[in-house]
């Protein structure tokens, strides 16, 4: 019985010391478009459509940042946006309106880190 143990406990030890693959990315981890911007070519094709998806649907919008927090594969973005569209309403009201309007990028995603706030009115 104690071999078995003793077994287990080695095995789980080399668990342990499997080595993290890290994937290298060769663009910001932050990247967007803010007012006046133009899409960058450091985006991946997947952030350069979700960009230009909340840009059709939020054109008053004043910050837009996407990431593929996902190591470039597309399966998870993360995604903050500010929009005179949120304005009034709860935070799952403003999510509900990016979900709509990606709904059909949505469905091929694993994950979605969603940040929406409305414009602060003392800035203007």
């Amino acid at each position: 019985m104690h071999g078995v143990i003793s077994r287990f406990v080695g095995q789980f030890r080399c668990a342990l010391r499997i080595p993290v693959i890290y994937t290298l990315r060769l663009h910001p981890l932050s990247t967007g478009v803010g007012e006046g911007e133009a899409l960058g070519s450091d985006l991946t094709v997947g952030e350069q459509k979700i960009i230009a998806k909340l840009r059709e649907s939020f054109p008053d919008a004043s910050d837009i940042q996407v990431s593929d927090i996902s190591g470039g594969c597309g399966a998870m973005y993360q995604i903050s946006i500010e929009a005179p569209a949120f304005t009034g309403l709860k935070t799952v009201q403003q999510h509900r309106l990016v979900n709509e309007a990606l709904a059909n990028e949505i469905k091929s995603m694993h994950g979605l880190q969603l940040n929406t706030k409305a414009p602060d009115k003392k800035k203007k």
